[in-house]
């Protein structure tokens, strides 16, 4: 008995060191039981160390006899209350994830659907092809030549008895307003017999304020309020050729007069047959018929007037982007057709939107389509120009000549203009940051808007604008040096959108810009200096306003201007973008003076573009984190807007 009492020692003590080892991870309620066994008084082996306890186990070992043990039930209730607090976060936490996710699904499945919508066969439009040929260009040389002799003979006539009338405008009666008002008159009027790109010429001398003369900018802004018809023999023959059929075969009805006549199409109203609506249930429609003398007047006429600016005006009035590129817009509006996808393309960009009701871009026809014919859907309203009076392209688009509009309207006039402002605000600034799928052409004429309910309808998309991939970051970072006149990269990025063959004096160039950014410093400084003045507080100087709003269109404008000194020739997406800009915030700033374009622009360029901080953006202390702005190649053009 006493030789197995021994052998079973060694067995007992490895029994021992293996009930520690379990003692010891077991919760110290456990631990302080169990050491109360007898087991644990046995004697311990030579083959089995002592194994240190922690502090904790020497406490509780040394304290077991007079501490009393926690009640079991205690620590069951304990342990249910933080199970049941587990399970409650848990339940929350899952309930959120699901409504989340829930909400997720069905904002995807809605845009899919909106998509998938747009998408049908049935409506999508297909881009044609990216560059418009010319017809003429396909004629033998002689005849080519020909024309150019005979096309040149009759703009001349045209412009000799104006510049006539100019030259005795200018130093024979200089200080007359009569002869100033008749040598312009006749001006407006000889743009209008030359066609379409002296037209277009003008249109855009009226966006140019910077550039020219109040007067000069009023007398063309008139240019934008239409052109002479043409016959409505030449809409039926248009009709005919295009389709194949008589108009009394494809429409109810016709209005032989035109309601809107520009520099490249008239507009009719007319009804279409049940069998050609658009999407089988849209009968009144706007039918686009190209001008006839188009081709004759976009073959050779831009040669004419760069060589006429280059020749005569190379100093003060050299045009700001290529000709080739100017020469590509242009002709891609003589295609109506890329205004029928352009206005598809605004449709899909903006699917969501639509859904609100706050925008609107009109239906097009595909069966009833051509490069000269353009049907679409009627919509009903004013343009912004005859709702609003003040809303003029000939006025200086800056927060000034803006501001002093506001007395002439009511209340509820000024409350749907500021929310017009709003709405174009949000639109321009997508299509610039979001889409890069600029409208070129946004002023006051071509937005239609319903007094009902406040819906603003974008109509005339023949012309878009997008950056190209290469130049959308370094276009941001400009943008963000013109807000916080950054000088060095207003002057870096310019003189990479250079695409002039001159050469540019830089240190003149940069002494330039920094006179201009030290202006707009020192107007700020004395506007906060002003007493009672309430101006906002921001570490961006740029040129404000008496309620410290930017006028973002003044500061491009003077550096446009500079531009023309050195001699800098933008590339065209930039020259586009920075154009459309300008319009845009000039019809902004008419609608709301107190719009704050820049300040309003930064969330977008958050969500966007990638900028992690506005403000940190805004000081300097950080670059845009570089995201690729989504290209265009159906246009192969290019711009963006804050």
């Amino acid at each position: 008995m006493l030789s197995g009492a021994l052998n079973m020692r060694p067995l007992l003590g490895r029994t021992m060191v293996t009930s520690r080892q379990q003692l010891h991870r077991l919760p110290l309620a456990h631990k302080t039981t169990t050491q109360a066994s007898p087991l644990l008084h046995l004697p311990r082996s030579r083959a089995a160390p002592r194994r240190r306890l922690t502090t904790d186990s020497k406490t509780s070992t040394g304290n077991s006899s007079s501490q009393k043990p926690p009640s079991t039930g205690a620590a069951a209730l304990k342990r249910a209350d933080k199970y049941l607090g587990l399970k409650l976060m848990g339940g929350v936490l899952g309930a959120c994830v699901g409504v989340g996710g829930i909400v997720y699904y069905y904002a995807v499945a809605e845009d899919r659907a909106l998509k998938k919508a747009m998408e049908d066969p049935s409506i999508a439009v297909e881009p044609p092809p990216p560059e418009f040929v010319h017809p003429y260009l396909e004629k033998p040389w002689w005849w080519r030549a020909l024309f150019a002799i005979g096309r040149a003979v009759y703009v001349a006539s045209v412009f000799l008895p104006v510049a006539g009338m100019g030259l005795v405008s200018v130093y024979i009666f200089p200080d007359s307003k009569k002869w100033r008002e008749r040598f312009l008159n006749a001006l407006i009027r000889g743009m209008e017999r030359a066609g379409c790109c002296f037209m277009k010429l003008g249109q855009w001398i009226s966006m140019r304020p910077d550039m020219f003369p109040r007067d000069v900018v009023k007398t063309m802004a008139r240019l934008r309020d239409g052109v002479p018809p043409h016959a409505f023999k030449h809409t039926q023959e248009s009709i005919r050729v295009s389709f194949g059929k008589e108009i009394e075969d494809i429409f109810e009805s016709f209005e032989e007069t035109p309601i809107a006549s520009g520099t490249v199409a008239q507009v009719h109203r007319a009804r279409l047959r049940p069998a050609y609506a658009i999407h089988g249930s849209v009968q009144d429609v706007a039918v686009k018929v190209r001008h006839p003398n188009i081709l004759n007047e976009t073959f050779l006429d831009l040669d004419l007037i760069f060589g006429f600016v280059d020749t005569f005006f190379p100093e003060k009035y050299s045009m700001p982007c290529s000709q080739d590129e100017l020469t590509h817009i242009l002709r891609q509006q003589l295609d109506l057709q890329w205004e029928a996808y352009n206005l598809y393309k605004f449709s899909t960009n903006f699917r969501h939107e639509l859904q609100s009701g706050l925008v609107h871009f009109p239906q097009v026809s595909k069966e009833l389509c051509s490069d000269s014919i353009l049907v679409e859907s009627w919509v009903e309203g004013a343009t912004i120009a005859t709702v609003f009076s003040d809303i003029e392209g000939g006025e200086e688009h800056t927060w000034s000549s803006s501001k002093t509009l506001t007395d002439n309207f009511s209340e509820a006039v000024m409350a749907k203009k500021k929310q017009l402002a709003k709405v174009l605000f949000d639109m321009n600034v997508k299509m610039f940051l979001r889409d890069n799928y600029v409208h070129g052409d946004m002023h006051a004429g071509n937005l239609i808007v319903s007094m009902e309910d406040g819906r603003v309808t974008v109509i005339d998309a023949g012309l878009i604008t997008s950056l190209k991939p290469d130049v959308a970051n370094p276009f941001g970072d400009f943008l963000r040096a013109l807000c916080n006149s950054d000088v060095d990269t207003i002057v870096s990025k310019i003189l990479q959108f250079n695409v002039g063959k001159v050469p540019v004096d830089k240190a003149a160039f940069r002494d330039r810009i920094k006179e201009i950014t030290e202006h707009f410093k020192n107007q700020e400084e004395d506007d906060d200096a002003r007493p009672g003045s309430v101006v906002k507080q921001t570490s961006a100087p740029s040129k404000v306003g008496r309620d410290g709003r930017y006028a973002l269109g003044d500061v491009v404008g003077e550096i446009l201007l500079s531009l023309q000194r050195f001699k800098i020739v933008l590339r065209g997406d930039v020259a586009a973008s920075i154009m459309t800009i300008s319009v845009s915030e000039g019809l902004i700033l008419q609608l709301d003076p107190d719009f704050d374009m820049v300040r309003q622009a930064l969330p977008f360029f958050v969500r966007y573009k990638g900028w992690s901080t506005a403000e940190a953006v805004m000081r300097g202390r950080e670059s845009p984190t570089p995201t690729n702005a989504p290209s265009s190649p159906e246009t192969g053009q290019s711009t963006v807007a804050a």
